[in-house]
């Protein structure tokens, strides 16, 4: 049987998966696929629509390449792993985002030729040990710059924590500093920017037909109905129905549809008082009634001419509206970033987002900062606060902001920087000046921008930490 087996995975005629189950003398010993799930899937069809776009736009000097896409490969997570191990790099850990550069340093590695070396290895070497197998691969393993890859992946990680977690700058392998560069959306109407409600502009008022019945059904009177009395119950009426008719707001209150949903307020006004003077609330029975007779006014119809009212125009005069073809929409306040200004003695901050985003852009008095761009927050007596842009809360004057070089979530993020269940928000209220800093792609700090007052000795502590201005001579930059 065994010679058998031997014999079809020899010609080729079972895989090494058929193999290992056939051979196997246990449930243990059998292969077990990883069950497909929806976020492998989810990753899989991200991973094609990459290589599509990168096919299309990447400029191979061969221009044959760009049509056909053959310089471009997908190779899987399995093979990355294997190649992880014959390489001998330590398991990969992601509780910082150094892990990116361990992936991409692999994928360096792995050209067809190499990748294929690496198949047929362990193939013909099939049940050897993973020492044995890194013994036999020692002859194909890449160096950089005469270092194994493991070897120099050590050492670059040891420069990536050589500041510590609280700072937002890392050695690089050349001898300058950089950080993680994020991208930074400048687009103020993205995501989902606007509610799908429609909105009509009557009379230049946005507007929207609404069920009235639906609306007296919000005022929860049956489950508040001991709470309220007839002048309680009128005051809520008018608060949330009344004072949003837009026949209340031109005035217009004898119009028949106007008469008839006073009425109906006036009527329920009516039936809580006469349960009240029964004393409803402390009789079982008689509260039961009470219920089923709101119960059933609540559900009776509103008729005017002989025609049941079933939706009425109510206006919203604060509605955060953007104009679109068939009316308005209500736009959500999707912060972009916050707009910062100079005060008296302090700075002045406000929150940008889809509603005054494209004024404040037109605003050149002020300093625009967007999400995940990094800043620091400076007081004439200290460092208030650093890193890049997460939320700003204008009500309590609190920013977030959250280190790049580790995964944004909060259990990943420095204690500096979060609470472990929430990224930390942080008073600026005091603030008299910022630095903006400016990245290119490959974190290595371009420039940076002064706003407000900045202590020079702080200024000068920035520029340390970053290196600014201390690598012109150096020919790797």
């Amino acid at each position: 049987y065994v010679n058998r087996v031997e014999g079809l995975y020899a010609e080729h005629l079972i895989n090494w998966k058929k193999r290992k189950n056939l051979l196997a003398t246990s449930m243990d010993e059998t292969f077990n696929e990883v069950k497909d799930t929806k976020a492998l899937r989810a990753t899989s069809y991200l991973e094609a629509l990459v290589s599509e776009n990168i096919k299309m736009f990447y400029p191979f000097k061969d221009i044959e390449k760009c049509k056909n896409g053959v310089a471009v490969r997908n190779i899987p997570g399995k093979t990355t792993s294997k190649a992880r191990q014959v390489l001998a790099i330590k398991s990969k850990s992601r509780d910082t985002n150094w892990h990116h550069a361990e992936d991409a340093l692999i994928l360096v590695t792995l050209s067809r030729g190499w990748q294929n070396r690496l198949h047929r290895m362990l193939k013909d070497n099939y049940g050897k040990s993973e020492t044995e197998l890194t013994q036999l691969w020692q002859k194909f393993t890449p160096h950089i710059e005469g270092l194994a890859i493991s070897e120099y992946m050590k050492e670059a990680y040891e420069r990536f924590m050589s500041s510590g977690e609280n700072s937002l700058w890392y050695r690089d392998m050349y001898g300058g500093y950089r950080t993680v560069s994020y991208w930074i959306n400048r687009k103020p109407l993205s995501a989902s920017s606007h509610k799908d409600t429609v909105y009509s502009p009557k009379h230049n008022v946005p507007t929207l037909r609404k069920s009235i019945g639906e609306a007296f059904n919000g005022l929860n009177v049956i489950t508040n109905r001991h709470k309220l009395n007839s002048h309680t119950f009128m005051k809520l009426y008018e608060k949330e129905i009344r004072s949003k008719l837009w026949y209340i707001h031109f005035g217009n209150t004898n119009d028949p549809v106007m008469r008839a949903i006073d009425e109906r307020a006036k009527t329920i006004a009516q039936l809580i008082d006469s349960f009240i003077l029964k004393d409803a609330q402390h009789d079982k029975a008689l509260d039961e009634q009470y219920k089923e007779a709101l119960h059933m006014l609540l559900l009776q119809p509103i008729i005017i001419d002989g025609k049941q009212l079933r939706k009425v125009r109510f206006i919203y005069n604060k509605l955060n509206g953007v104009k679109i073809n068939r009316g308005l929409v209500e736009t959500d306040k999707n912060m972009v970033g916050i707009f910062v200004e100079k005060g008296a003695k302090k700075l002045t901050i406000s929150r940008m987002d889809v509603n005054n985003a494209h004024k404040l852009e037109q605003n050149d008095n002020g300093l625009r900062i967007y999400l995940n761009e990094m800043i620091y927050f400076y007081s004439e007596k200290k460092l208030l606060h650093y890193g890049c842009l997460r939320s700003y809360v204008e009500s309590s004057g609190k920013i977030a902001l959250f280190n790049p070089r580790f995964p944004a979530t909060p259990k990943k993020q420095p204690q500096i920087f979060s609470t472990g269940s929430q990224i930390k928000q942080v008073g600026v209220g005091s603030a008299t000046g910022i630095i903006k800093v400016h990245l290119n792609l490959n974190g290595e700090l371009k420039s940076y921008q002064k706003f407000g007052v900045v202590p020079r000795e702080f200024e000068d502590q920035f520029r340390k930490e970053c290196d600014y201005g201390g690598m012109e001579d150096n020919t790797h930059h």
